[in-house]
This record gives C-alpha cells, structure tokens and sequence, in this order.
C-alpha cells in the first residue's frame, strides 16, 4: 500500500464525521426553524381570536342596550319624552361610548400583548424567524348606528388582520400567514385562525 492512498484514506475517515456533523446541524437548524414558525403562528392565532371573540361580545352587549336605547330615543325625537326619559337615553348613550372605547383600549392592549409574546418567543428559540405585515394597530373600525348616529360597534378589518411570519434558511424561504376568520357556531359566530404556507425554493 503506497503512502499516498494511505493519506488519502485516512483524510476521507476523518473528513466523514465532519461533513455529516455539518449535515445534522443544517437538518436541526432547519426543523427548529420550522417549528419556531409554527409556534409563532400558533401565538399569533390564538391570541388574535381572543381579542376578536372579545370584540364580538362587547357588540353583543352594545346591541342589546341599543333594543333598550332605540325606543326611548325614538320618544326623545319625537318630542313627547318626559324628564325620565331624557335621563334614561342619556345614560344609556354614555355607557354605549364607555363600553365601546374601554373595548378600543383593551382589544388594542391585547393586541400589541400578542405581538410581544410571539416576538419574544422567537427571539428565544429561533433567530431565523421574523414577524413581518403585522399591523401595530387592532384591526377595528367604528361603525355608527343607522338609527341614532351613536358609533355603536368595533368592525373587525380582514384585510389588516393578517400577519405573516418570514423565514430564510439556506436556500429555502419559508413564509406563512395567519389568517382571522369568522365562522358559525349553531345560532353563534366566533373569530378562529387558519395558517397559509407561501413556502417557495
């Protein structure tokens, strides 16, 4: 046997471990990634829906004052309201205001509470994923009664609700979106998620 195949035997010995040391390392990268994403988006999703479900009670709230509220209104307009009455509608038009901008503020906490938890996990777990098209603000706009021109509901915009996680590993990016979707449960709607995958080599 001559030096040189020995040499070279020996170097192709040593070199294996190393090249399928480099190779487990990359496939762990890439699964921790992966499941990073998922879990980020598991975040997302769930905290969403609850701010969403919240909103969606505070509404039902705000439309079952609003059954009390429309008749008494309809007596002040119409000019025959007593004392009593006039009270009544202005109390109840104040805590409409009040329910819906306490629900503003709390949904809007929520909210950026979600987003800080889902960055902070994958600050800690995975430095190759990002939060991307997350609007800062709760994706609400106020809508006004047809009746009485009080604002009287906070209207979910699905076009601003969704937020996209990004990730670039070796040659493979991967993006996934979580979507906001509204569906019925018997009589009963509710907010829940659903992911996308917008993977792509």
């Amino acid at each position: 046997m001559s030096i040189s195949f020995l040499i070279i035997s020996l170097s192709a010995l040593f070199a294996v471990p190393l090249w399928t040391h480099s190779l487990y390392e990359d496939i762990f990268r890439t699964e921790k990634t992966m499941i990073g994403m998922d879990n980020g988006a598991i975040i997302l999703g769930r905290g969403d829906r609850a701010t969403l479900n919240f909103i969606e009670k505070a509404n039902k709230f705000i439309s079952g004052l609003e059954k009390i509220h429309h008749p008494l209104h309809a007596l002040l307009i119409s000019g025959v309201a007593t004392p009593n009455v006039v009270s009544q509608d202005q109390m109840i038009e104040s805590l409409i205001r009040t329910t819906l901008e306490s629900t503003l503020l709390t949904s809007q906490s929520m909210w950026l509470k979600t987003s800080l938890e889902a960055a902070r996990y994958l600050a800690e777990f995975t430095k190759n994923v990002a939060i991307e098209q997350r609007s800062s603000l709760v994706p609400v706009d106020k809508r006004s009664c047809s009746i009485c021109f009080l604002t009287h509901r906070l209207e979910v915009d699905t076009s601003k609700s969704a937020s996209d996680l990004f990730s670039f590993e070796g040659r493979k990016k991967w993006r996934m979106r979580v979507e906001i979707f509204q569906k019925n449960r018997g009589v009963q709607t509710a907010w829940d998620y659903h992911f996308k995958d917008f993977s792509e080599d």
